[in-house]
């Protein structure tokens, strides 16, 4: 028997604030003394968006500034790390909304070992596997915490399914992957399935990377990806999580098949929300890691404020790269430069004009709910001078 190190305090989130409230200040709670507890605690909760500008252990300070009990938010910045806790517990749904790992980071970050809920949503519950955050819907957990039994980790992970179980085992999936041994550029051989296989089936298992785990339908497994790619919002916290588990600097393998790009910020500084809300700093942080990342490993950044389409163009112009290195070491010999010239031209036309087309439909529709807002606005000027007009009418029949 393993047993999971739970050395700090338990906090029931309540639908009562003041109970959340008297807990934070020092006071232990009996299960029964802190009902109910809150139901569909969602993500946006765990780490508003100010919080998802950080990546690393500042998001323990962060976790659960969000929650609300009642009409309240009672956990302030860095409540729960200062209060010494290490098993949270709440009510169903823990986990609802989107599916951003900076939630189940930020629990980790402030000290977390065990979440204790009558249900997770799916996705948050895989990311906590994911980072080796130990969750479970055994309600009676809480009673015998608080008494002071101990909890083994083969009673935790007894429900789940075996993948999940063996990363949980492992203190989470980069542990996992690092002591399965197929982290590194070639692995052990995984047997094929006997029998007819579709095509997407074939192409999986000539990735399958995991013996221990080989592809089934319905279960979880592990297969080499061609290509692995990053954009800035996740960019810091992935070199945060590599660097944790495996110092600095990490190896990383086939970094010429890692594509890096920045899009999703890239327009933050035309953004009333990031610009009047302080968010500029947190956005220049996330672009600061994407990019010294890059830098420090010998990464390519694909093209910066550009459309997808242009980001892809420069993907295959890469891929044309990779495949005449291989055919020259094949001993093929590679494509003729005019020719490969001439394709990368087309491409380059046909995602300009792609893109031109979005803007020009995106346009349009502005320009039409302009045309409807506008209507509106004088369909409404006409009534009330219709309206004036008869008040007018009926005051002049009145004094007659």
């Amino acid at each position: 028997m393993t047993p999971v190190e739970l050395p700090g305090r338990l906090l029931f989130l309540s639908d009562d604030p003041r109970k959340v409230e008297a807990q934070l200040a020092g006071e232990d709670l009996q299960p029964a003394q802190a009902a109910p507890l809150r139901d569909d605690v969602s993500t946006d909760e765990m780490t508003p968006q100010t919080a998802c500008l950080l990546f690393d252990e500042r998001l323990g300070r962060e976790v659960l500034i969000g929650f609300k009990a009642g009409d309240r938010r009672p956990i302030a910045r860095d409540a729960i790390r200062r209060g010494g806790f290490s098993v949270i517990v709440a009510g169903k749904r823990y986990g609802k909304g989107s599916s951003r790992e900076h939630s189940p980071l930020a629990h980790v970050s402030a000290g977390i070992r065990l979440i204790v809920a009558e249900s997770f949503e799916r996705i948050f519950r895989q990311n906590c596997d994911n980072l080796g955050l130990f969750t479970s819907t055994d309600m009676g957990l809480a009673g015998r915490i608080r008494r002071g039994e101990v909890v083994a980790i083969e009673e935790l992970v007894r429900d789940r399914d075996s993948l999940a179980a063996a990363l949980l085992r492992a203190g989470g999936l980069l542990r996992y992957a690092s002591k399965r041994g197929f982290a590194g550029p070639a692995g052990a051989a995984v047997a094929r399935a006997a029998g007819p296989q579709t095509l997407v089936e074939k192409i999986l298992a000539r990735h399958a990377a995991d013996p221990a785990h080989p592809l089934k339908a319905g279960e979880g497994g592990f297969v080499r990806a061609d290509w692995r790619f990053c954009h800035e919002y996740f960019t810091g916290m992935v070199a945060h999580l590599l660097h944790a588990n495996f110092g600095r600097p990490v190896p990383l393998h086939d970094t010429q098949t890692i594509l890096l790009f920045e899009d999703h910020l890239t327009l933050a500084h035309r953004s009333p929300v990031h610009v009047q809300g302080g968010l500029l700093p947190g956005v220049k942080d996330l672009s600061h890691a994407h990019r010294e990342f890059a830098a420090e490993y010998g990464i390519r950044r694909h093209v910066d404020r550009a459309a997808h389409a242009l980001v892809a163009v420069d993907l295959v112009e890469r891929l044309f790269q990779i495949v005449d290195d291989r055919r020259n070491g094949d001993g093929l010999g590679a494509e003729p430069r005019g020719a490969r010239r001439a394709r990368s031209a087309q491409l380059m036309r046909d995602a300009l004009i792609h893109a031109l087309e979005l803007a020009v439909q995106r346009l349009v529709r502005r320009i039409s709910r302009a045309r409807v807002e506008l209507g509106e606005q004088r369909a409404h000027r006409r009534q009330r001078r219709f309206q004036a007009m008869r008040e007018v009418v009926e005051g002049i029949a009145i004094a007659r």
